[in-house]
């Protein structure tokens, strides 16, 4: 559908005339200039909305205000401003610390800082304007002439259509013969998203160069937001896929030189089907309960080819078989959540987000998962965000350690970034407090605790620059410093007297904001990894 825009309509044609702001972000809430040759509205061209003014005539666009958390309506294309009439004055409405605020700007004097109106409104809309200081501001407004006629009829929600994820197709051939890969998703939704029902796709013949329904990927999920008891389903199928290929000279049943192929293939499917109820508590809390069902299955796939030296095939084949039993697991969630933060260009920028939540599971494995996930933004100068996250999770219980379980991994770039991918060290190497022998084996567990450390700031903001801070494309630096320890049950991290070492890494981030996804570049040096120095990434995946 694209970012809102502007527009003056002709009531006496119908016409339309599109007014020139931004090419990137929304344009929302215009606001006439008292001369009636410009507007005002809240523009987001950086990913933070603040307010700007545009000339009819020229096109021109200037920034009117910079404030750091954003102006901020209820809904992100809520009106958040307005404009007196005689003095060109703007009311506008933020969000900071935890509550609401009203400040009053200077048309005459943009961008500077805002005298209070109104600060720490617990909520809107506003008090009165029996209110001291919106009377003052009230009484400098003209009256606002009584509109009837307007018709009414009841809402009928309908969905249609309102976001296509990037379509994708892929052909390729290998010696075990053609193979083709597609996917698309697809989101619905009513004019006021109070349901919404969001698909995604993704068919291919995979590794195994032949159609199964066991490589198909799907995810669908149905929310609705209409109650005081919101709820959601969600269904879907993920395969995971890796694989093994080898190739050299054999020999044939009748003597005969021949060359064999042989490629492994090891596959897992996990299949989940839940019904999540959410009950908030106010605008940041909210009570969370899910029950659902869970299955995982993990099988070998060996596809070999015999031909002779000069190419021609002799013959085929193909071994399937499972690596162990299936596992069916009744799964249920019960959680407390808060979240208070603002999203900046590419990251969370100021507040704070947390989940405690325990998740008993009962079937071929019986265990309970516990969460706790603390996330604190803290902005002590405009722009620049010192943000902290510390994350424990465990598998607790008769089942918590069943190898017929995936380990957790901390070595992935969402948790500790630098130690992916690892390769094997020479053997015989010693354990000491700076090395670890076997990273495989100490980055996993049925445990894990991470905490993570970053300093967030526009790419431009340090070179003394107020506007387009963020630069053509939004770009964020984050200098940062990851640890965490991973152990399982009847083991203790190092720091509480056990033997499971922590591991640690420090570096640089730069965040892209590519407006279906948000990309992360970074240099990382690990501490504890000894095969490598300093490691480059990639990652599409936004700030936590």
């Amino acid at each position: 559908m694209g970012p809102l825009r502007l527009a003056i309509l002709n009531p006496a044609n119908g016409g339309s005339e599109l007014v020139p702001t931004f090419d990137t972000g929304k344009a929302i809430n215009p606001q006439w200039t008292a001369t009636g040759d410009g507007l005002y509205f809240i523009g987001n061209p950086e990913g933070v909305p603040n307010i700007y003014r545009v000339s009819i005539a020229s096109g021109k666009t200037a920034p009117m205000t910079a404030v750091g958390v954003g102006i901020s309506g209820i809904t992100p294309s809520s009106p958040a401003f307005s404009v007196s009439s005689s003095t060109e004055e703007l009311a506008v409405s933020t969000y900071e610390n935890e509550r609401y605020a009203i400040y009053v700007w200077s048309a005459s004097d943009p961008v500077d800082p805002p005298a209070p109106l109104l600060a720490n409104a617990a909520a809107l809309p506003p008090p009165d304007e029996s209110s001291p200081g919106l009377r003052a501001l009230a009484a400098r407004r003209d009256p606002i002439p009584t509109l009837e006629g307007y018709p009414t009829v009841p809402y009928k929600a309908k969905m249609s259509l309102v976001g296509v994820g990037q379509p994708t197709a892929t052909a390729g051939v290998t010696s075990f013969g053609p193979m083709v890969a597609g996917s698309a998703g697809f989101t619905f939704a009513d004019a006021l998203g109070d349901r919404m029902l969001s698909t995604g796709l993704q068919v291919g013949s995979g590794l195994t160069n032949s159609f199964s329904f066991k490589d198909v990927a799907f995810q669908a999920g149905y929310l609705r937001l209409d109650r005081r008891w919101q709820w959601r389903l969600v269904t879907g199928q993920i395969p995971y896929v890796a694989g093994t290929f080898e190739s050299g000279p054999s020999v044939g049943a009748n003597g005969q030189a021949v060359q064999v192929d042989r490629q492994t293939i090891y596959r897992e499917v996990e299949r989940n089907t839940a019904a999540i109820l959410m009950y908030p508590l106010d605008r940041a809390r909210r009570l969370e309960f899910a029950g659902g069902f869970a299955q995982s299955t993990l099988e070998q796939i060996v596809n070999s080819t015999v031909s002779t030296p000069t190419g021609e095939l002799l013959s085929t084949g193909q071994d399937v078989h499972d690596l162990r039993p299936r596992l069916d697991l009744a799964t249920t969630t019960a959680a407390f959540v808060s979240d208070t933060a603002t999203v900046g260009a590419t990251s969370p920028i100021q507040g704070q987000r947390y989940r405690v939540e325990v998740t008993p599971t009962f079937g071929t494995v019986n265990f309970t998962g516990v969460l706790a996930d603390y996330r604190r933004y803290i902005m002590p100068v405009s722009f620049y965000t010192i943000a902290t996250r510390f994350i424990t999770y465990s598998r607790l219980g008769p089942g918590g350690d069943d190898v017929r379980l995936n380990s957790i991994f901390i070595n992935d770039p969402s948790l500790i970034r630098g130690y992916a991918p690892l390769t094997q060290l020479p053997a015989g190497c010693i354990v000491t407090s700076v090395t670890l022998c076997n990273p495989a084996d100490n980055l996993v567990g049925s445990r894990i605790a991470v905490g993570n450390l970053e300093l967030r700031f526009p790419l431009l903001r340090p070179f003394g620059v107020k506007h387009g801070m963020y630069g053509p494309v939004p770009i964020e630096v984050a200098f940062f410093g990851d640890s965490g320890v991973a152990w399982n049950g009847g083991e203790k991290p190092a720091i509480f007297g056990g033997t499971r070492q922590q591991i640690s890494s420090s570096g640089v981030a730069f965040r892209v904001g590519l407006g279906f996804a948000v990309a992360e570049f970074d240099a990382v040096r690990p501490f504890q990894r000894s095969d490598t120095g300093w490691t480059f990434g990639f990652n599409l995946i936004p700030g936590w």
